[in-house]
């Protein structure tokens, strides 16, 4: 079987169906010593039913794919994997305040495998680890309450700045506020998708925002009970 192709910056690397190949921080891809990133991030594996498999073995950093030949796109979260589907597939993440980008040239999904020994050295420095004030975890709660009580909600019911305000009982202008300061917080962290001009950041901002803490694990169900009925 034709080995898979994995491309970083102009450096090529041919993966045999036999071998797993891991990137990140360390890893037969080292990617940068950057301490943002996980010394292992993403691993590739084969199976003999299924084909070519990415596992995320991260813990808050997700991996974006997208088809090089369509506008398919799919994320991958920290701890779940997906079968390559796409003959090339671009995978992008961030960590800190980089962004990287690998290119997969698939030979054609998802096969159990043991991951190799795991990695020592400097610790990560995880988003998910970011100290939140009461108040800006409290801000996010009210802008992801519908999703965190119905994960299948779509981001049409992700409220309004005005409406999440009300909810809490703040004045708009500390709302808006305070979503700029986490905004600005996680953008510092490098996640993609809180900064850009005002027509985008106004439509955008919010729904990465609560996608990137519902996906990384920073809300869960629990936070609900900061709200009050």
């Amino acid at each position: 079987m034709d080995p898979l192709v994995v491309e970083f910056v102009g450096e090529e690397y041919s993966v045999p169906s036999t071998a797993q190949f891991t990137f990140g921080r360390n890893g037969d891809l080292e990617i940068d010593s950057n301490p943002y990133l996980h010394r292992r991030l993403g691993v590739f594996a084969h199976d003999s039913d299924q084909g070519w498999t990415l596992y995320n073995v991260g813990s808050s950093i997700a991996i974006d794919l997208t088809d090089s030949s369509s506008t398919s796109r799919m994320t991958v979260a920290p701890g779940s994997s997906v079968a390559l589907s796409f003959e090339e597939t671009i995978l992008t993440f961030s960590a800190g305040p980089h962004t990287y980008e690998l290119c997969v040239e698939v030979p054609v999904s998802r096969g159990d495998f043991a991951l190799e020994d795991p990695p020592t050295g400097t610790q990560t420095i995880s988003v998910s680890d970011m100290l939140l004030t009461p108040d800006q975890r409290l801000c996010l709660v009210g802008l992801a309450e519908a999703r965190l009580r119905d994960r299948a909600a779509g981001f049409d019911a992700i409220p309004t700045n005005r409406q999440v305000a009300a909810r809490l009982g703040w004045k708009i202008t500390k709302f808006n506020r305070k979503l700029d300061n986490v905004c600005d917080k996680f953008a510092r962290a490098g996640v993609s998708g809180l900064r850009g001009d005002a027509s985008s950041l106004a439509t955008r901002r919010r729904e990465r925002l609560v996608d990137h803490a519902l996906t990384v694990g920073i809300l869960t169900e629990a936070d609900l009970d900061l709200l009050k009925d």
